[in-house]
């Protein structure tokens, strides 16, 4: 009987049923101002859950703060929050994902389930310094801010790939 039952299984995968795609690691690392490890806008992923082991190699306090954004829309909305602090609240098309703040030297591991969408990713810590019209520089002003774009199969089509240059730093 047991014989049988391995010879089903063996059937039944062989059939097609679909195999759970493994959870992918990513290593990034967290700089004076850059993100070093995060997908590039040039080659799309691949939809699903991720292991991400994040680690502040910098001297400063910093963070991975993630938002999903689902159209044209919704990405300008992030995109002039950022230039000037238009406030961005609960709002169709933006799906947002706060980040723990790192200690210098700190590392921190975060399960991630990525949908399909462009991701935008910056950090809020402040810098200490002022920026021109008074404001607190907070260090997604200084380039620490990044974009990558997430398919359900990983293949980047025509009109699939936004991007919010010149902002981008990615290794």
């Amino acid at each position: 009987m047991h014989g049988l039952l391995a010879v089903l299984l063996m059937t039944l995968a062989a059939d097609g049923l679909p195999t759970p795609r493994p959870v992918t690691t990513r290593t990034i690392d967290l700089t004076e101002f850059a993100f070093v490890g995060l997908p590039s806008t040039d080659r799309a992923i691949t939809a699903g859950v991720e292991q991400w082991s994040i680690t502040n190699r910098g001297r400063q306090l910093h963070q991975v703060h993630m938002v999903r954004v689902t159209d044209s829309t919704a990405l300008a909305r992030v995109d002039r929050w950022l230039d000037d602090g238009t406030p961005l609240g609960r709002e169709p098309g933006i799906v947002s994902t706060p980040g723990e703040i790192l200690l210098t030297g700190e590392t921190r591991t975060r399960t991630v389930t990525l949908e399909p969408g462009l991701y935008v990713v910056y950090c809020l810590v402040p810098t200490g310094h002022r920026a021109g019209g008074g404001d607190i520089e907070q260090h997604f002003m200084r380039g620490m801010r990044a974009t990558f774009v997430v398919q359900r199969d990983g293949v980047t089509r025509a009109g699939d790939r936004r991007t919010v240059a010149p902002r981008q730093s990615v290794d």
